[in-house]
């Protein structure tokens, strides 16, 4: 069916679901009538009312009158049903868009009050380390608190994403998000979790291995574009830039499960960086992006399926999600590195 056709009926259906809401009455009768149309009103009253005749067996058939009444009736409860559909889809089709509307205008909003906060906290900090000042603020909040439910709520969101681009069950527990982070201008080299650890210290995810080996958070930090995203930890295992750890689960031939992403990020004023940190995602049995092969009719189907999936997913999750918490834990560092000025002053007597 063309557009004008569908445009039509839809008009069609529109319009006979405003007929229904004004008639209601008329129409709940109408739908209680075919409820008790053969039961009731044929076979008592069918005679009668000439929708039925008897012949001279005995046996009893519809008239022409009583098949147009009978059809028209269950046309009318029919189509009536199916408008009321359309009209429901409508108004919910309507009210998704005006939620998705509404929700994307927050989305920015927030994001640039984190940003204009940010800007402005980083030009505080640059005031200070530029004057060498006694005047920095009371901290009250406790930042790496903060960034540990950030890094919560990170592993939350991907949840979701991840469960309704594949349609499979994802729990908070199988995706693990760590914050690692160092003071460039003031300690480089001293790394600090932010969160909680998993598997490796920061000192065994630092270490070269003896044949080059090095960590997806080390790799990412060599890297120019400033993101990493293995879909297969085996995969970052193969061309040394994964090492394993305890937590890690394999599959029945001895390789690696899993996925894991790397996202780097600065706070800096006038290119001094104050803070440096690494956001990891990490999976152990399961992976960002799957698809069963066998769905398709050859391989390079199967293949072509899979990169459009991982495009997707690599852009959603920092598109959607990374990108929007990366912005206010902006924020929650430039606190703590304010904290730490502060904590660094010569205590009074």
């Amino acid at each position: 069916m063309n557009a004008k056709g569908k445009k039509w009926i839809g008009k069609a259906l529109f319009k006979y679901a405003s007929w229904q809401h004004k008639h209601w009455i008329l129409s709940l009768l109408l739908v209680r009538l075919l409820a008790v149309w053969f039961s009731f009103v044929v076979t008592y009253a069918g005679e009668t009312l000439y929708l039925i005749e008897v012949l001279e067996n005995g046996r009893k058939q519809f008239t022409v009158f009583g098949i147009i009444c009978t059809l028209l009736l269950i046309a009318f409860v029919t189509f009536g049903e199916i408008s009321l559909k359309y009209d429901r889809e409508k108004d919910h089709k309507k009210y998704e868009r005006g939620a998705a509307f509404m929700l994307r205008n927050l989305r920015d909003a927030t994001s640039t009050l984190c940003d204009s906060k940010y800007n402005t906290l980083v030009s505080v900090i640059d005031n200070i380390k530029k004057s060498s000042g006694n005047d920095i603020p009371e901290i009250i909040s406790n930042p790496e608190k903060q960034l540990d439910g950030l890094a919560s709520q990170i592993s939350n969101c991907l949840c979701q994403l991840l469960q309704e681009d594949k349609g499979e069950k994802w729990r908070v527990e199988d995706v693990f998000v760590s914050i690692a982070y160092e003071y460039p201008s003031d300690a480089p080299g001293q790394w600090h979790w932010a969160t909680r650890e998993r598997g490796l210290s920061l000192q065994e995810l630092f270490r070269e291995g003896t044949e080059g080996q090095i960590s997806t958070m080390v790799h990412c930090l060599r890297n120019k574009g400033n993101k990493v995203f293995y879909n297969s930890k085996q995969t970052a295992l193969a061309e040394k830039h994964y090492v394993p750890d305890l937590g890690d689960e394999y599959d029945a031939d001895g390789n690696l499960l899993g996925s894991i992403a790397c996202f780097e990020d600065t706070i800096k004023k006038n290119d001094v960086v104050y803070i440096h940190y690494v956001l990891t995602i990490s999976t152990y049995d399961k992976k960002f992006v799957s698809i069963d092969a066998s769905n398709y009719e050859t391989q390079e189907e199967a293949d072509t399926a899979y990169q459009e999936a991982e495009d997707a997913v690599k852009y959603n999750m920092y598109k959607n999600v990374v990108s929007d918490f990366m912005m206010r834990a902006r924020v929650e560092f430039c606190l703590l590195y304010l904290s730490r000025l502060k904590n660094q002053l010569p205590s009074k007597n």
